[in-house]
């Protein structure tokens, strides 16, 4: 359903380019929807429904990708020190929710900081997970090495309070308005996900150190593809799409766009009417 307005909701954008009045009343749909959508992503991470796509992946890669994005948004009396020395590196993970463990933990501790000023320490290590996390998180676990993703903030700290309360949904110590108490729920629910352990060292007044342990792959990731096209200078030359869906209004959305880039769209409301036409269509 999110699909379909977002969609609708971007053509429109793409239509009213010209027309800044009406654009803003765009905008405001499309953040309403991503909002929306990342509520739903967080919700389903911490019942561990969502989907997930793990490949290798260097957390190092990952970390330096979310602070070069933090420096040039956060205020500049906030120093983010990196000091990654695992070696290897390599996850098996899905890129998106990795990232968003890292940049949540990294905006939960610049929100911690007194009076938006401080420091922020991210590292990286190899470790080994002892019996007292087994124990406490992940009752036979194995004894695999981890990379142990750190955190830490000079900030308030927590109590023992907010500790025992850290990771269930809707808590949240932020002031109304300004926190689903999603976040770390989600976190939680990614790591786990992942294979990991998540830890909290804290205590009022002293800052606070989130640790994430996660195993380490032996596969190296693959070179990504840097080659981007040009949204505008798409052109589909007349080729052909099936597009499956039992949404009409993902459905006709998505024809929309495709027809706008000069494909043809077939479209299928269900897995057997998909079959059905690409055997009547295939040649």
């Amino acid at each position: 359903m999110l699909a379909g307005i977002m969609g609708n909701a971007e053509m429109l954008q793409y239509k009213l380019s010209e027309n800044e009045s009406l654009l803003h009343y765009v905008f405001n749909i499309i953040r309403a929807s991503e909002h929306a959508a990342r509520l739903t992503s967080q919700l389903l991470s911490f019942a561990r429904k969502g989907q997930y796509q793990k490949i290798p992946l260097s957390v190092h890669r990952v970390i330096s990708e979310v602070v070069s994005m933090l420096e040039n948004t956060i205020d500049k009396k906030i120093i983010i020190e990196q000091k990654l020395t695992a070696n290897p590196h390599v996850i098996l993970g899905d890129p998106t929710q990795i990232q968003s463990v890292i940049l949540n933990l990294m905006l939960n501790a610049r929100d911690a900081l007194i009076d938006g000023s401080g420091k922020i320490i991210i590292s990286t290590e190899i470790a080994n997970i002892n019996k007292e996390l087994s124990e406490k998180y992940r009752k036979g676990i194995s004894p695999w090495q981890f990379i142990l993703i750190s955190v830490s903030d000079n900030g308030i700290g927590m109590t023992e309070e907010v500790k025992r309360h850290l990771f269930e949904p809707f808590f949240t110590t932020k002031e109304v308005g300004k926190g689903t108490g999603l976040g770390l729920a989600s976190i939680y629910g990614v790591v786990k996900n992942h294979n990991g352990i998540i830890d909290v060292d804290s205590q009022e007044g002293s800052g606070t150190t989130m640790k994430i342990y996660i195993p380490i792959s032996l596969i190296e990731p693959e070179e990504m593809d840097e080659d981007i096209y040009p949204l505008e200078t798409f052109n589909g030359m007349g080729m052909t799409i099936l597009v499956i869906d039992d949404e009409e209004l993902i459905l006709k959305t998505i024809e929309e766009i495709l027809l706008k880039f000069g494909f043809n769209v077939i479209l299928a409301k269900s897995g057997r009417d998909g079959i059905e036409i690409y055997k009547e269509n295939y040649n």
